[in-house]
């Protein structure tokens, strides 16, 4: 057998779209590139289908699952060639492989090529790939491990084997097995959620617990299907994700798992943005309670900083909206109020802050307060001044020096009259 010194097989990347690539390619050559592969002496000893739609037919007959290997002919891969001139062929591999029926795809760039996308329709992003699928090209396995024929051996031994025998039990009318059965083709995402609710609607075998585990499940794809329409260069469709997700939280459909580390992120993103305290609040508390790695301490810190400022933003806004530019107590309340936030550390953020911190200085300069003037002026600049306004603040900076002038000046008078 051939020996893989631990087959650090590098991988082929996929370069570019497939359809920019076969644009620029020659589909005279990329046709004689296609056929060399197909000829190649691995395919025909090994038995390897070339026919998707023919394999699928003979799985069903046989109900043996799918082994497809992956590989390319519009561009050299030296690791691909390392297995398909060894391991691939030789017989350890096929009698280790008899359980599966064994399919090579080639993605080719030859235009008139069928199944074309069906390297990344199943998770894969570079060559060589291995996955199994079931007769309806349904995944049923990935392969992530290195192509060594032990590790076959444990894919096929393990988790594939472990698929057949639940399904073929299920066939039998095994309850036990119906239930796990729909509960792992759920997993796998061969349903839809149209598909799962008809499930539950139709499976008299499932017990509370399992239809509970489904419900979540079938969450999670709602939420994995919302995040699917989201286009990044469309604002409006993140907006329309976000009032689903919004809908569903306050219908308590809460995902479970990674889906709900992503589901709480992003009305986490929204809540910052909308200037919502309490989802803000809701959401980091979730996050926190699915665990937060040591890695992202210091992010989780900066976070509950930011929700202090956004519940600042909040009711400094409430606080300067009740001034009555006409009624100078309405004035005072405010400025008692905003000082009470400071002290306290409740600090607004962005414009809420500039708009803060002018009413202070403003109040700074009416009561001689030279320390909250220079505070004040200290902040402001660090919000960034517009160039329109530089001058301003040189006056403030010149004002905030006649303050400490005149209080240092009354300092000295209070002392010689002691």
């Amino acid at each position: 057998m051939t020996a893989f010194p631990r087959l650090v097989l590098g991988v082929c990347w996929v370069a570019g779209t497939v359809a920019s690539l076969a644009a620029q390619g020659d589909q005279k050559r990329l046709v004689e590139l296609r056929d060399a592969k197909l000829a190649a002496p691995f395919l025909a000893k090994g038995a390897w289908s070339t026919d998707y739609d023919a394999v699928r037919v003979k799985a069903a007959k046989s109900g043996k699952p799918i082994l497809i290997y992956f590989t390319r002919s519009y561009a050299p891969c030296p690791s691909c060639a390392i297995l398909e001139q060894g391991l691939l062929a030789e017989p350890a591999f096929l009698g280790a492989t008899s359980s599966v029926e064994r399919f090579c795809h080639v993605t080719s760039l030859v235009a008139q090529d069928r199944f074309q996308r069906l390297l990344t329709d199943l998770g894969g992003r570079s060559f060589p790939y291995f996955a199994v699928v079931d007769a309806e090209g349904k995944p049923i396995a990935r392969f992530d491990e290195q192509p060594t024929l032990a590790n076959f051996k444990k894919l096929l031994a393990g988790e594939v084997a472990e698929y057949v025998a639940l399904r073929d039990r299920a066939a039998k009318g095994d309850k036990a097995a119906k239930a796990e059965f729909l509960i792992r083709r759920i997993t796998l995402g061969h349903l839809t959620p149209a598909e799962i609710e008809v499930a539950l609607r139709k499976a008299d075998y499932l017990d509370a617990a399992q239809r509970a585990r489904i419900r979540g499940g079938l969450v999670n794809l709602e939420i994995a299907a919302i995040f699917g329409q989201i286009d990044e260069s469309n604002p409006k469709s993140y907006g329309t994700a976000v009032s689903r997700l919004l809908a569903m939280k306050r219908g308590n459909r809460i995902p479970t798992g990674q889906m709900a580390a992503s589901f709480w992120q992003v009305l986490l993103a929204h809540a910052d943005t909308s200037g919502s305290p309490e989802l803000f609040a809701e959401a980091l508390a979730a996050i926190e309670k699915m665990g937060v790695p040591a890695a992202r301490q210091g992010w989780l810190k900066s976070m509950k900083q930011r929700l202090v400022g956004i519940e600042a933003d909040i009711a400094a806004a409430e606080i300067l909206r009740r001034i009555d530019a006409s009624d100078a107590e309405s004035r005072s309340v405010a400025v008692n109020k905003l000082l009470a936030m400071k002290r306290a550390g409740r600090i607004p953020t962005d414009r809420m802050a500039v708009r803060f911190w002018e009413v202070l200085l403003n109040h700074a300069e009416n009561t001689e307060d030279p320390a909250l003037f220079a505070e004040a002026i200290a902040a402001i600049e660090k919000s960034g001044v517009p160039a329109a306004k530089t001058e301003w603040l040189e006056r403030m900076k010149l004002r905030l020096k006649a303050l400490e002038f005149m209080k240092s000046r009354k300092a000295a008078e209070a002392r010689r009259k002691k």
